[in-house]
């Protein structure tokens, strides 16, 4: 169910769709993919937690003045840097991700192959 309101007369009505309720368009599907590139890599590092790049994230987390939380700080560099299709991904100048989609090999936060297929179309070259 897709709930509506007209502004000008207040009017609010609701529309059953039986198909579709997204218009999928190519900057949608866009966001979408630099979204989920980017929770697929700030998964990745979590799961790193002992390494010397998961330290420098949170080093440069902890020395931005901004009130964010780690996830915020992290997610949208990443995003930024995806979207941008940067090689490698500058976290404030302290350290770098490598952009698995920019990057041929190994890479230092490395994301499953069914991610990179999933995305590769949108996110890679």
């Amino acid at each position: 169910m897709i709930a509506a309101r007209v502004r000008r007369t207040d009017l609010r009505y609701f529309v059953v769709r039986t198909r579709s309720s997204v218009n999928m368009t190519a900057a949608m599907r866009r966001s979408m993919a630099v979204m989920g590139g980017a929770g697929a890599l700030y998964a990745s590092l979590l799961n790193m937690k002992t390494s010397n790049v998961y330290r420098s994230c949170v080093q440069a987390w902890t020395e931005s003045t901004g009130r964010k939380t780690f996830r915020q700080f992290m997610v949208s560099r990443l995003m930024a840097g995806l979207a941008a299709k940067d090689s490698p991904i500058d976290i404030d100048g302290v350290v770098s991700i490598d952009n698995p989609w920019q990057t041929s090999g190994t890479t230092n936060v490395p994301v499953s192959q069914a991610i990179k297929t999933k995305f590769d179309s949108i996110l890679g070259s």
